[in-house]
């Protein structure tokens, strides 16, 4: 290393100044993903400006052969990476969707929404290791910025902030092992009405708010003005992505991790909660057909190990559809490795009209993709070019989706005819939006839950406060497939429709949050222990 006299001290000074800028910036960016595009764009300028200086003070003088200490923090650098780029393009961190699918995979995830993330991670992260690198010539330190920018990386990663609350913190007291029950057999009484279930992307109740993003799910919204409408569905730890939210309200319990263990040595991965009785293989006991159809890789989260387990009969994903239709309209279909709901909702009711020629009850559940996050799936016909893309969410292309969804809704119900239908409308967890994150308090979000009953003659609004996990013993009691006194509960949830507490409104949802969160008594008794009877 040269020797600091290199440097006038007018120089060295504002290295250290411009470095210590560049860090302090970098680092906000990174522990903040639920900045705003503005303030993020203000802080990346800021560090563009700050680097560049660096650039033009230091000069030829600045250089130095990197040792040891630079490349020891290059790896912790790598190590971070992933967790950074999901935060920043999720808004924060779930360590229980992480741990889940530490177990059982990304195989078949589309990353290409997360590339303005990657960009921002990689320049953060960069910077980071710049400014040490640039303050380590500055002022002849060969250790000690290396030594402090790890330390503050490693002591702010997820990983290592959830492994230390898991060995030192005291959990709270918590109950909700011993609550966990079974659920009810069914009743034995014949289905008298057929079931379709719309899982809506992220398509959470402030996106029916039009000081959102506009009116433009008017449409939609009043294709299901009677049924009831439960406006106090929360989220919870457990059951904040797509398939916690199906397992939550198809198995009345929040996906809590299976320990540490990577997916490989997860000797459970062929047993997706095979000794709950959820919501599939109560309907395959009342004589129902069971279908579910999705645009993704059913690898993916192990989506049909869940489904084949638990009473489907048919599992359509990607594979299914690429069989089906012509390549060419699969590659117009496709955009971040999943097909848009445009082809999704046209085969939907192709298996709808097949399901109707049979005599057997049947339950179509459909799970759409476009309102994901900011950045949206969006379909061909919402676009000029006749091309699935990802595409920024805004107002016009909502409407496009409340149109889509019209569609659908009234078209299955023309093909139902005089058969009855029950229709259920879900978001599947609240969207991964950062501008929704940023301004509204979880406790002040909803996600979307309306069943429409074909002889409901009015809207009924349920202000119930609960969660994904009531909506099973909720659909039970609506659908009666249980008997009158097994009704109220299912897993750790509770029938929306009964006088009994919710675990929310009991615990609140900020300490029942935390009460989850580290609870390895509740995870063992969801995955290993044998449960007991709700009756």
């Amino acid at each position: 290393m040269r020797d600091v006299s290199d440097f006038s001290n007018l120089r060295r000074g504002v290295i250290v100044a411009l470095s210590l800028a560049l860090f302090g910036t970098c680092f906000a960016i990174v522990l903040n993903p639920e900045f705003r595009d503005i303030i993020r764009d203000k802080y990346a300028m800021f560090a563009a400006l700050a680097f560049i200086g660096l650039l033009g003070v230091g000069r030829g003088k600045l250089w130095h052969k990197p040792g040891r200490y630079f490349w020891a923090l290059v790896v912790i650098v790598h190590l971070c990476a992933p967790f950074v780029t999901i935060a920043q393009g999720f808004g924060s961190f779930d360590m229980m969707a992480f741990l889940f699918h530490m177990e059982f995979g990304v195989e078949g995830a589309g990353f290409e929404e997360l590339h303005n993330a990657i960009i921002t991670t990689m320049l953060s992260l960069g910077w980071i290791v710049f400014a040490a690198y640039a303050l380590s010539k500055a002022l002849a330190w060969q250790c000690l910025p290396y030594l402090l920018t790890g330390a503050l990386l490693i002591s702010s990663h997820p990983m290592v902030i959830y492994a230390v609350s898991a060995v030192h913190l005291v959990p709270p007291e918590s109950d909700l092992a011993e609550r966990l029950v079974l659920a009810p057999r069914w009743n034995g009484k014949a289905a008298d009405h057929d079931l379709v279930v719309l899982y809506l992307e992220g398509l959470e109740a402030a996106y029916f708010d039009p000081s959102y993003l506009g009116d433009g799910l008017d449409s939609f919204a009043a294709t299901f003005d009677n049924g009831l409408h439960f406006k106090g569905v929360r989220q919870v730890e457990g059951t904040g992505w797509s398939i916690a939210g199906l397992v939550a309200t198809q198995c009345g319990v929040p996906l809590l991790p299976n320990g540490f263990r990577a997916r490989n040595n997860f000797d459970g991965v062929g047993d997706f909660l095979g000794k709950h009785r959820c919501l599939g293989d109560i309907l395959k006991q009342a004589g129902y057909q069971l279908e579910f159809l999705q645009g993704g890789d059913l690898n993916f989260a192990g989506y049909g190990t869940f489904l084949g387990q638990h009473g489907f009969d048919k599992v359509m994903g990607i594979k299914h559809l690429r069989e089906n239709y012509p390549a060419e309209l699969i590659q117009k279909a496709t955009a971040a490795g999943w097909l848009d709901d445009q082809l999704i909702f046209s085969e939907a009711l192709k298996r709808h009209r097949a399901l109707l020629k049979k005599d057997a009850p049947y339950g179509l559940f459909i799970q759409s993709i476009t309102t994901h996050g900011d950045t949206a799936v969006v379909s061909r016909e919402c676009l000029p070019a006749d091309q699935a893309e990802l595409v920024k969410m805004n107002p016009t292309l909502l409407a496009c989706v409340g149109r889509q969804l019209s569609e659908l809704v009234n078209v299955l119900r023309e093909q139902a005819g005089s058969r009855p239908m029950r229709l259920v409308i879900l978001s599947d967890h609240l969207n991964h939006s950062v501008s929704l994150k940023a301004n509204l308090p979880l406790a002040e979000r909803a996600n979307t839950v309306v069943m429409i009953n074909p002889q409901d003659a009015e809207r009924v609004v349920i202000d119930k406060d609960g969660s994904m996990i009531d909506i099973y013993p909720t659909l039970l009691d609506w659908m009666e497939l249980v008997s009158n006194g097994e009704r109220k509960f299912a897993g750790l949830g509770v029938s929306l429709l009964s006088q009994v507490a919710t675990l929310v409104e009991e615990k609140g949802l900020g300490p029942l949050n935390e009460e989850l969160y580290i609870n390895p008594k509740l995870n063992s008794a969801i995955w290993h222990e044998a449960l007991k009877s709700g009756q």
